[in-house]
């Protein structure tokens, strides 16, 4: 197997803002970051696609909470929240390797559905991350890599 370290639980939501308000004065989740609209080039059962979503993240207790709102159709967060409503999609693990977690992954006959090849977000910061559907209890897995590098002086 392959090393893994929980960091997040995502939860799709129809509506970023009034989930944020909701688990900010309901349940005092927060301070959130919010990503806003992200969009990113991804495999969706082997075929190229666009993920786009809104994305805020905060802390819960020793994990991070992680709301989604798909923007547009044809995706793994857009197809499960059509398909199974409002509610926890996944559990995020952060491997050293994606590469290599996505084979053994493959190896051992888990699906993945969709994926996003290393990218520099910005710099000195690059992201990777696949979803294996069902591998948690019928949650998907997210494996991600995040690599952290000093910017280049220009």
């Amino acid at each position: 197997m392959f090393n893994m370290k929980p960091i997040h639980f995502g939860v799709l939501v129809k509506d970023i803002d009034s989930a944020m308000d909701y688990y900010s004065k309901k349940l005092q989740i927060g301070p959130w970051q919010y990503f806003g609209e992200l969009q990113e080039n991804a495999e969706y059962y082997g075929k190229p696609h666009k993920l786009c979503y809104k994305a805020a993240m905060a802390p819960f207790g020793a994990l991070n909470l992680e709301l989604i709102q798909p923007t547009a159709e044809g995706s793994v967060f857009y197809d499960a929240l059509q398909s199974r409503g409002e509610g926890i999609h996944h559990v995020c693990i952060e491997v050293d390797d994606i590469e290599q977690a996505e084979e053994t992954c493959k190896a051992m006959g888990f699906p993945i559905i969709d994926r996003v090849p290393m990218y520099e977000m910005e710099p000195g910061f690059s992201l990777g991350f696949c979803f294996i559907h069902g591998a948690v209890g019928g949650l998907d897995l997210e494996l991600v890599q995040e690599v952290h590098t000093e910017p280049a002086n220009g």
